[in-house]
């Protein structure tokens, strides 16, 4: 079975957006005005996309677009051009890569198959040079693990910054995880297909799917007949 999700740094990306554009922390009210892609989730914190791009086209990102996380689904081969600004990224299934908004660029397809991703734009931003762990910075190095009767289960911190934090999640089939409850709002981006329920919330996804909860978790549980595999996306103070 291929690895699990692996953080590949783009910290060329971050320096090229920073020095091209001044990007500062900026209040805004709303994630990005201009919608492209196909819309999986909206809210005021957080804009979920499905980009399916052909290959040898690309999609056009605004500068109005907030930092965000770029997930992989399947081999996909990028290059993201925009002013005096070109470098490749380089993603396997489960893969992603973080990237500052508030400049134009586009994400072209050089693959020699359609790329499927899933863009998470973060209306707080998420300041990636500024890392806590993660990204730039140092590892995290906060792994959990779990066994009983049912299974095993493992949470593995991949980055987190000033605003947010991304776990990397594996559930096997009816094993429950213990959660620390903060009261934070957690996004949840499925790898493979999950059928659980947090707490009381029960709800199912398929892969490129994502699940809001306004709230903290107490407990999450896979009730589904196979390992599941997700993102984690917990989200902090707002600027």
């Amino acid at each position: 079975m291929r690895a699990l999700c692996v953080v590949a740094l783009v910290s060329i990306a971050a320096t090229a957006a920073v020095a091209q554009n001044r990007l500062v922390k900026r209040p805004t009210s709303q994630p990005a005005s201009r919608l492209f892609g196909a819309v999986e989730l909206r809210n005021p914190d957080v804009l979920v996309r499905k980009l399916d791009i052909v290959p040898g086209s690309n999609e056009s990102v605004p500068a109005t677009v907030h930092d965000y996380l770029l997930i992989s689904f399947g081999d996909n081969a990028l290059r993201v051009t925009g002013y005096q600004t070109d470098f490749q990224l380089s993603f396997t299934n489960g893969d992603i890569q973080v990237l500052q908004g508030g400049w134009p660029h586009k994400l072209n397809n050089e693959s020699d198959k359609g790329a499927q991703l899933v863009m998470v734009e973060v209306e707080r931003n998420l300041f990636p040079r500024s890392a806590v762990c993660g990204l730039a910075a140092k590892n995290c190095g906060e792994t959990r693990f779990g066994k009983s009767a049912q299974g095993e289960y493992s949470q593995a911190t991949l980055f987190e910054t000033d605003t947010a934090k991304l776990f990397r999640v594996q559930l096997d089939s009816q094993v429950g995880m213990h959660q620390h409850n903060d009261g934070r709002p957690h996004l949840l981006i499925a790898i493979t297909p999950f059928e659980g329920h947090a707490d009381a919330d029960a709800f199912s996804l398929q892969p490129r799917e994502a699940h809001w909860l306004s709230g903290g978790i107490d407990e999450l549980t896979n009730d589904g007949s196979a390992q599941a595999r997700f993102l984690i996306l917990e989200l902090k103070k707002k600027y």
